[in-house]
């Protein structure tokens, strides 16, 4: 059986170092260490081969059993591209790394099998399924990975003449929990650590393929400080023990400037580079990603003290937070010029699937759908509406913010400064340069100093002059400096323009086609409104119309209830005098008994009178009713009238600023 692990290419990013890839003499900066610690664990009687496709092609005719693909969110698109290829010839494929745990639902048909978390104890379940006939569609990582489980990776299988740093890994997992960050979603919060003995024969194996410079890949180096210090001390004593000159670069957050011994420790251990994650220098920014390790203290003076101990520091920061307005951009600028951080890695703020930040941001309806994350904070989008400015001020600020960073001239003074932080001498031996580095150092002058740029040529000329007068012992650190600004400077005054103009381009065909259609859609608001217009016109008029008619009828039940009344009171008044004058005649003529019938009578007549009493009460109450009813419609037709004319009013002025 053949496994062939493949690394898809990345697009061109900050970390790239495409542009500069001609002064180092290398192809890419680290390579794929998660394919080979697959590699080491699978059984050796499977023949493992890994194809990194930044510094080579796929080999699509492989005549692997299984093709296994790891992948970020970045790189995400090439990879389904090369599943898919792969599936049509009929290759067994398998999907892992980053994006299976950050993105499973877009991973979902992209192979024939995904994996899930980490892949110590799920990778060699599944060869042992497929060789025994059958295999799950999905391996999922639920258990805590014990890293002592991790084998020592395949060095053997990496080309890491190509690479400018070996990769090695020394822990998992994060201390803290910023907002934004996926590292705790994939790793944890608690810190994982490997034997120190194991991390030293990693460095020995690594060495035993010529690797001379390490990254530690580690999510934070001093997140676990104790076990890092003891680690450092170890790696101290293998480089007299060795006799090795090994140089390293990891990832830490900022507290490891308020430890003393930490510091002294990287410095003796040669560790000459830092990424920090400052984030941004506004204090309620990092209050509100979770950034507490970063808040009361003066991250300007963090920065400077790590630099103090010849510790270069790489500064990760973001823009696009809810408190991030306009002015965020000029005070990023601004600090980064007070703290002499060279290397920037600026980016605009994305929310990665899964991440608490995406929670929010979902919850809250501000997930922009139109530009779904690639996992590349330093492109041109955003998949988050901000709160403080407009999208369009955020990607305008950035870019400014970017080509201020890296102009020839704030770069340098950055750089010089950096230079001057640095307090010690260098630990590594000053012996004659090694046949590569010497070429670099040459193929960098020539590009900075044999030139007809005037602009280019002064830049180095500048840092060049301070470090010969006044710390040439920085000089390789100088060196670092110019080849990583051609770079920079490149990717933001090249790559990005292009994104930039693209961007510009599709936005502006776009703004034609939505201007011309707010046109039409004005004219249209405004004979909509006309015509409002008339029909409230008309229902006013109908509105007054039957106010006056109802008020006629109003006025005629009214006199029609009053003759009424009139005429049945005349009518009961000459019953009550024809009963006086019927009493007065039979109280003559018959005398008692006629006088009892006649006050019968009289009793019937006074009833009678009640009744025609009541009767008027009743009909006085009806007309008291129809005419308060009458008074309502005509006040319900007052209000009909007015509102339609407020309406159409409104219409009218709003119909004309649109347009």
């Amino acid at each position: 059986m053949k496994v062939y692990l493949i690394n898809p290419k990345f697009p061109v990013t900050y970390w790239g170092f495409e542009y500069a890839a001609d002064l180092s003499g290398i192809k890419y900066t680290s390579p794929p260490l998660g394919l080979a610690t697959v590699a080491a664990l699978t059984p050796r009687d499977i023949k493992v081969e890994i194809c990194d496709e930044n510094i080579e092609e796929v080999n699509f005719d492989t005549d692997a059993d299984i093709i296994g693909l790891t992948a970020y969110l970045v790189q995400g698109p090439r990879a389904f591209q090369i599943a898919a290829e792969f599936q049509q010839r009929g290759k067994l494929v398998v999907l892992g790394g980053p994006i299976t745990s950050l993105d499973p639902a877009g991973c979902q048909g992209k192979a024939d099998i995904l994996f899930r978390g980490e892949a110590e104890y799920t990778w060699p379940q599944f060869l042992a399924d497929l060789q025994a006939g059958s295999h799950h569609p999905e391996y999922v990582q639920t258990e805590t990975v014990d890293m002592r489980d991790s084998p020592i990776p395949r060095f053997d299988l990496l080309k890491f003449d190509q690479y400018h740093k070996a990769s090695i890994q020394t822990t998992r997992g994060c201390p803290f929990n910023c907002e934004f960050c996926d590292i705790v979603v994939l790793f944890g919060r608690k810190v994982r650590c490997k034997a120190v003995s194991q991390v030293i024969n990693e460095l020995r194996e690594a060495a035993k393929y010529h690797a001379h410079s390490i990254f530690f890949t580690d999510d934070n180096f001093v997140g676990n400080p104790a076990y890092a210090k003891q680690l450092l001390r170890a790696m101290i004593e293998f480089h007299k023990t060795e006799h090795l000159s090994f140089d390293y670069m990891t990832q830490a957050s900022i507290n490891l400037a308020r430890d003393e011994e930490l510091l002294q420790l990287l410095y003796e251990a040669h560790v000459t580079k830092v990424f920090v994650g400052i984030e941004s220098p506004r204090k309620e920014s990092l209050q509100e990603t979770n950034k507490g390790q970063n808040l009361h203290y003066d991250l300007a003076a963090d920065v400077k003290k790590i630099q103090s101990y010849n510790i270069g520091v790489a500064a990760g920061m973001i823009v696009g937070f809810d408190h991030d307005d306009v002015h965020i951009f000029q005070e990023h600028f601004e600090f980064m010029m007070t703290s002499h951080v060279a290397w920037v890695m600026t980016g605009l703020l994305q929310a990665f699937p899964n991440t608490p930040l995406y929670e929010r941001m979902a919850r809250e309806h501000r997930l922009d759908n139109a530009f779904a994350t690639d996992g590349n904070n330093t492109s041109l989008n955003s998949n988050i509406l901000p709160k403080s400015m407009s999208k369009e001020e955020l990607i305008s600020g950035y870019i400014w913010l970017l080509k201020q960073l890296y102009s020839y001239e704030n770069y340098a003074k950055r750089a010089i400064g950096a230079l001057h932080d640095y307090a010690k001498r260098p630990h590594i031996s000053l012996s004659w340069p090694k046949f590569s580095e010497l070429k670099i150092v040459l193929r960098t002058l020539r590009y900075y100093l044999l030139t007809f740029d005037r602009q280019r040529r002064a830049f180095s000329f500048k840092i060049l002059k301070y470090v010969f007068l006044h710390k040439p012992h920085t000089f390789y650190a100088a060196m670092s400096h110019l080849v990583g600004f051609k770079h920079f400077h490149a990717y933001v005054y090249d790559q990005l323009e292009k994104a930039n103009d693209l961007r510009a381009s599709f936005f502006g065909k776009f703004g034609d086609s939505v201007n011309s259609n707010a046109d039409a859609l004005s004219q249209h608001a405004i004979s909509v409104y006309a015509e409002l217009k008339k029909q409230a016109l008309a229902v006013s008029r109908q509105a007054a119309a039957a106010r006056e008619e109802l008020g006629k009828q109003a006025t005629a039940v009214s006199h029609h209830a009053s003759e009424t009344y009139d005429g049945v009171s005349q009518q009961a008044a000459a019953l009550i005098a024809q009963a006086a004058m019927a009493y007065d005649a039979l109280g003559k003529q018959i005398g008692h008994h006629a006088a009892a019938a006649y006050a019968e009578l009289a009793q019937q007549a006074v009833l009678l009178s009640q009744q025609v009493s009541a009767l008027s009460q009743h009909i006085a109450a009806y007309y008291v009713e129809l005419g308060q009813q009458a008074a309502a419609i005509s006040q319900q037709a007052a209000l009909i009238a007015e509102t339609l004319e407020q309406q159409g009013a409104l219409r009218s002025p709003g119909a004309g600023d649109e347009a």
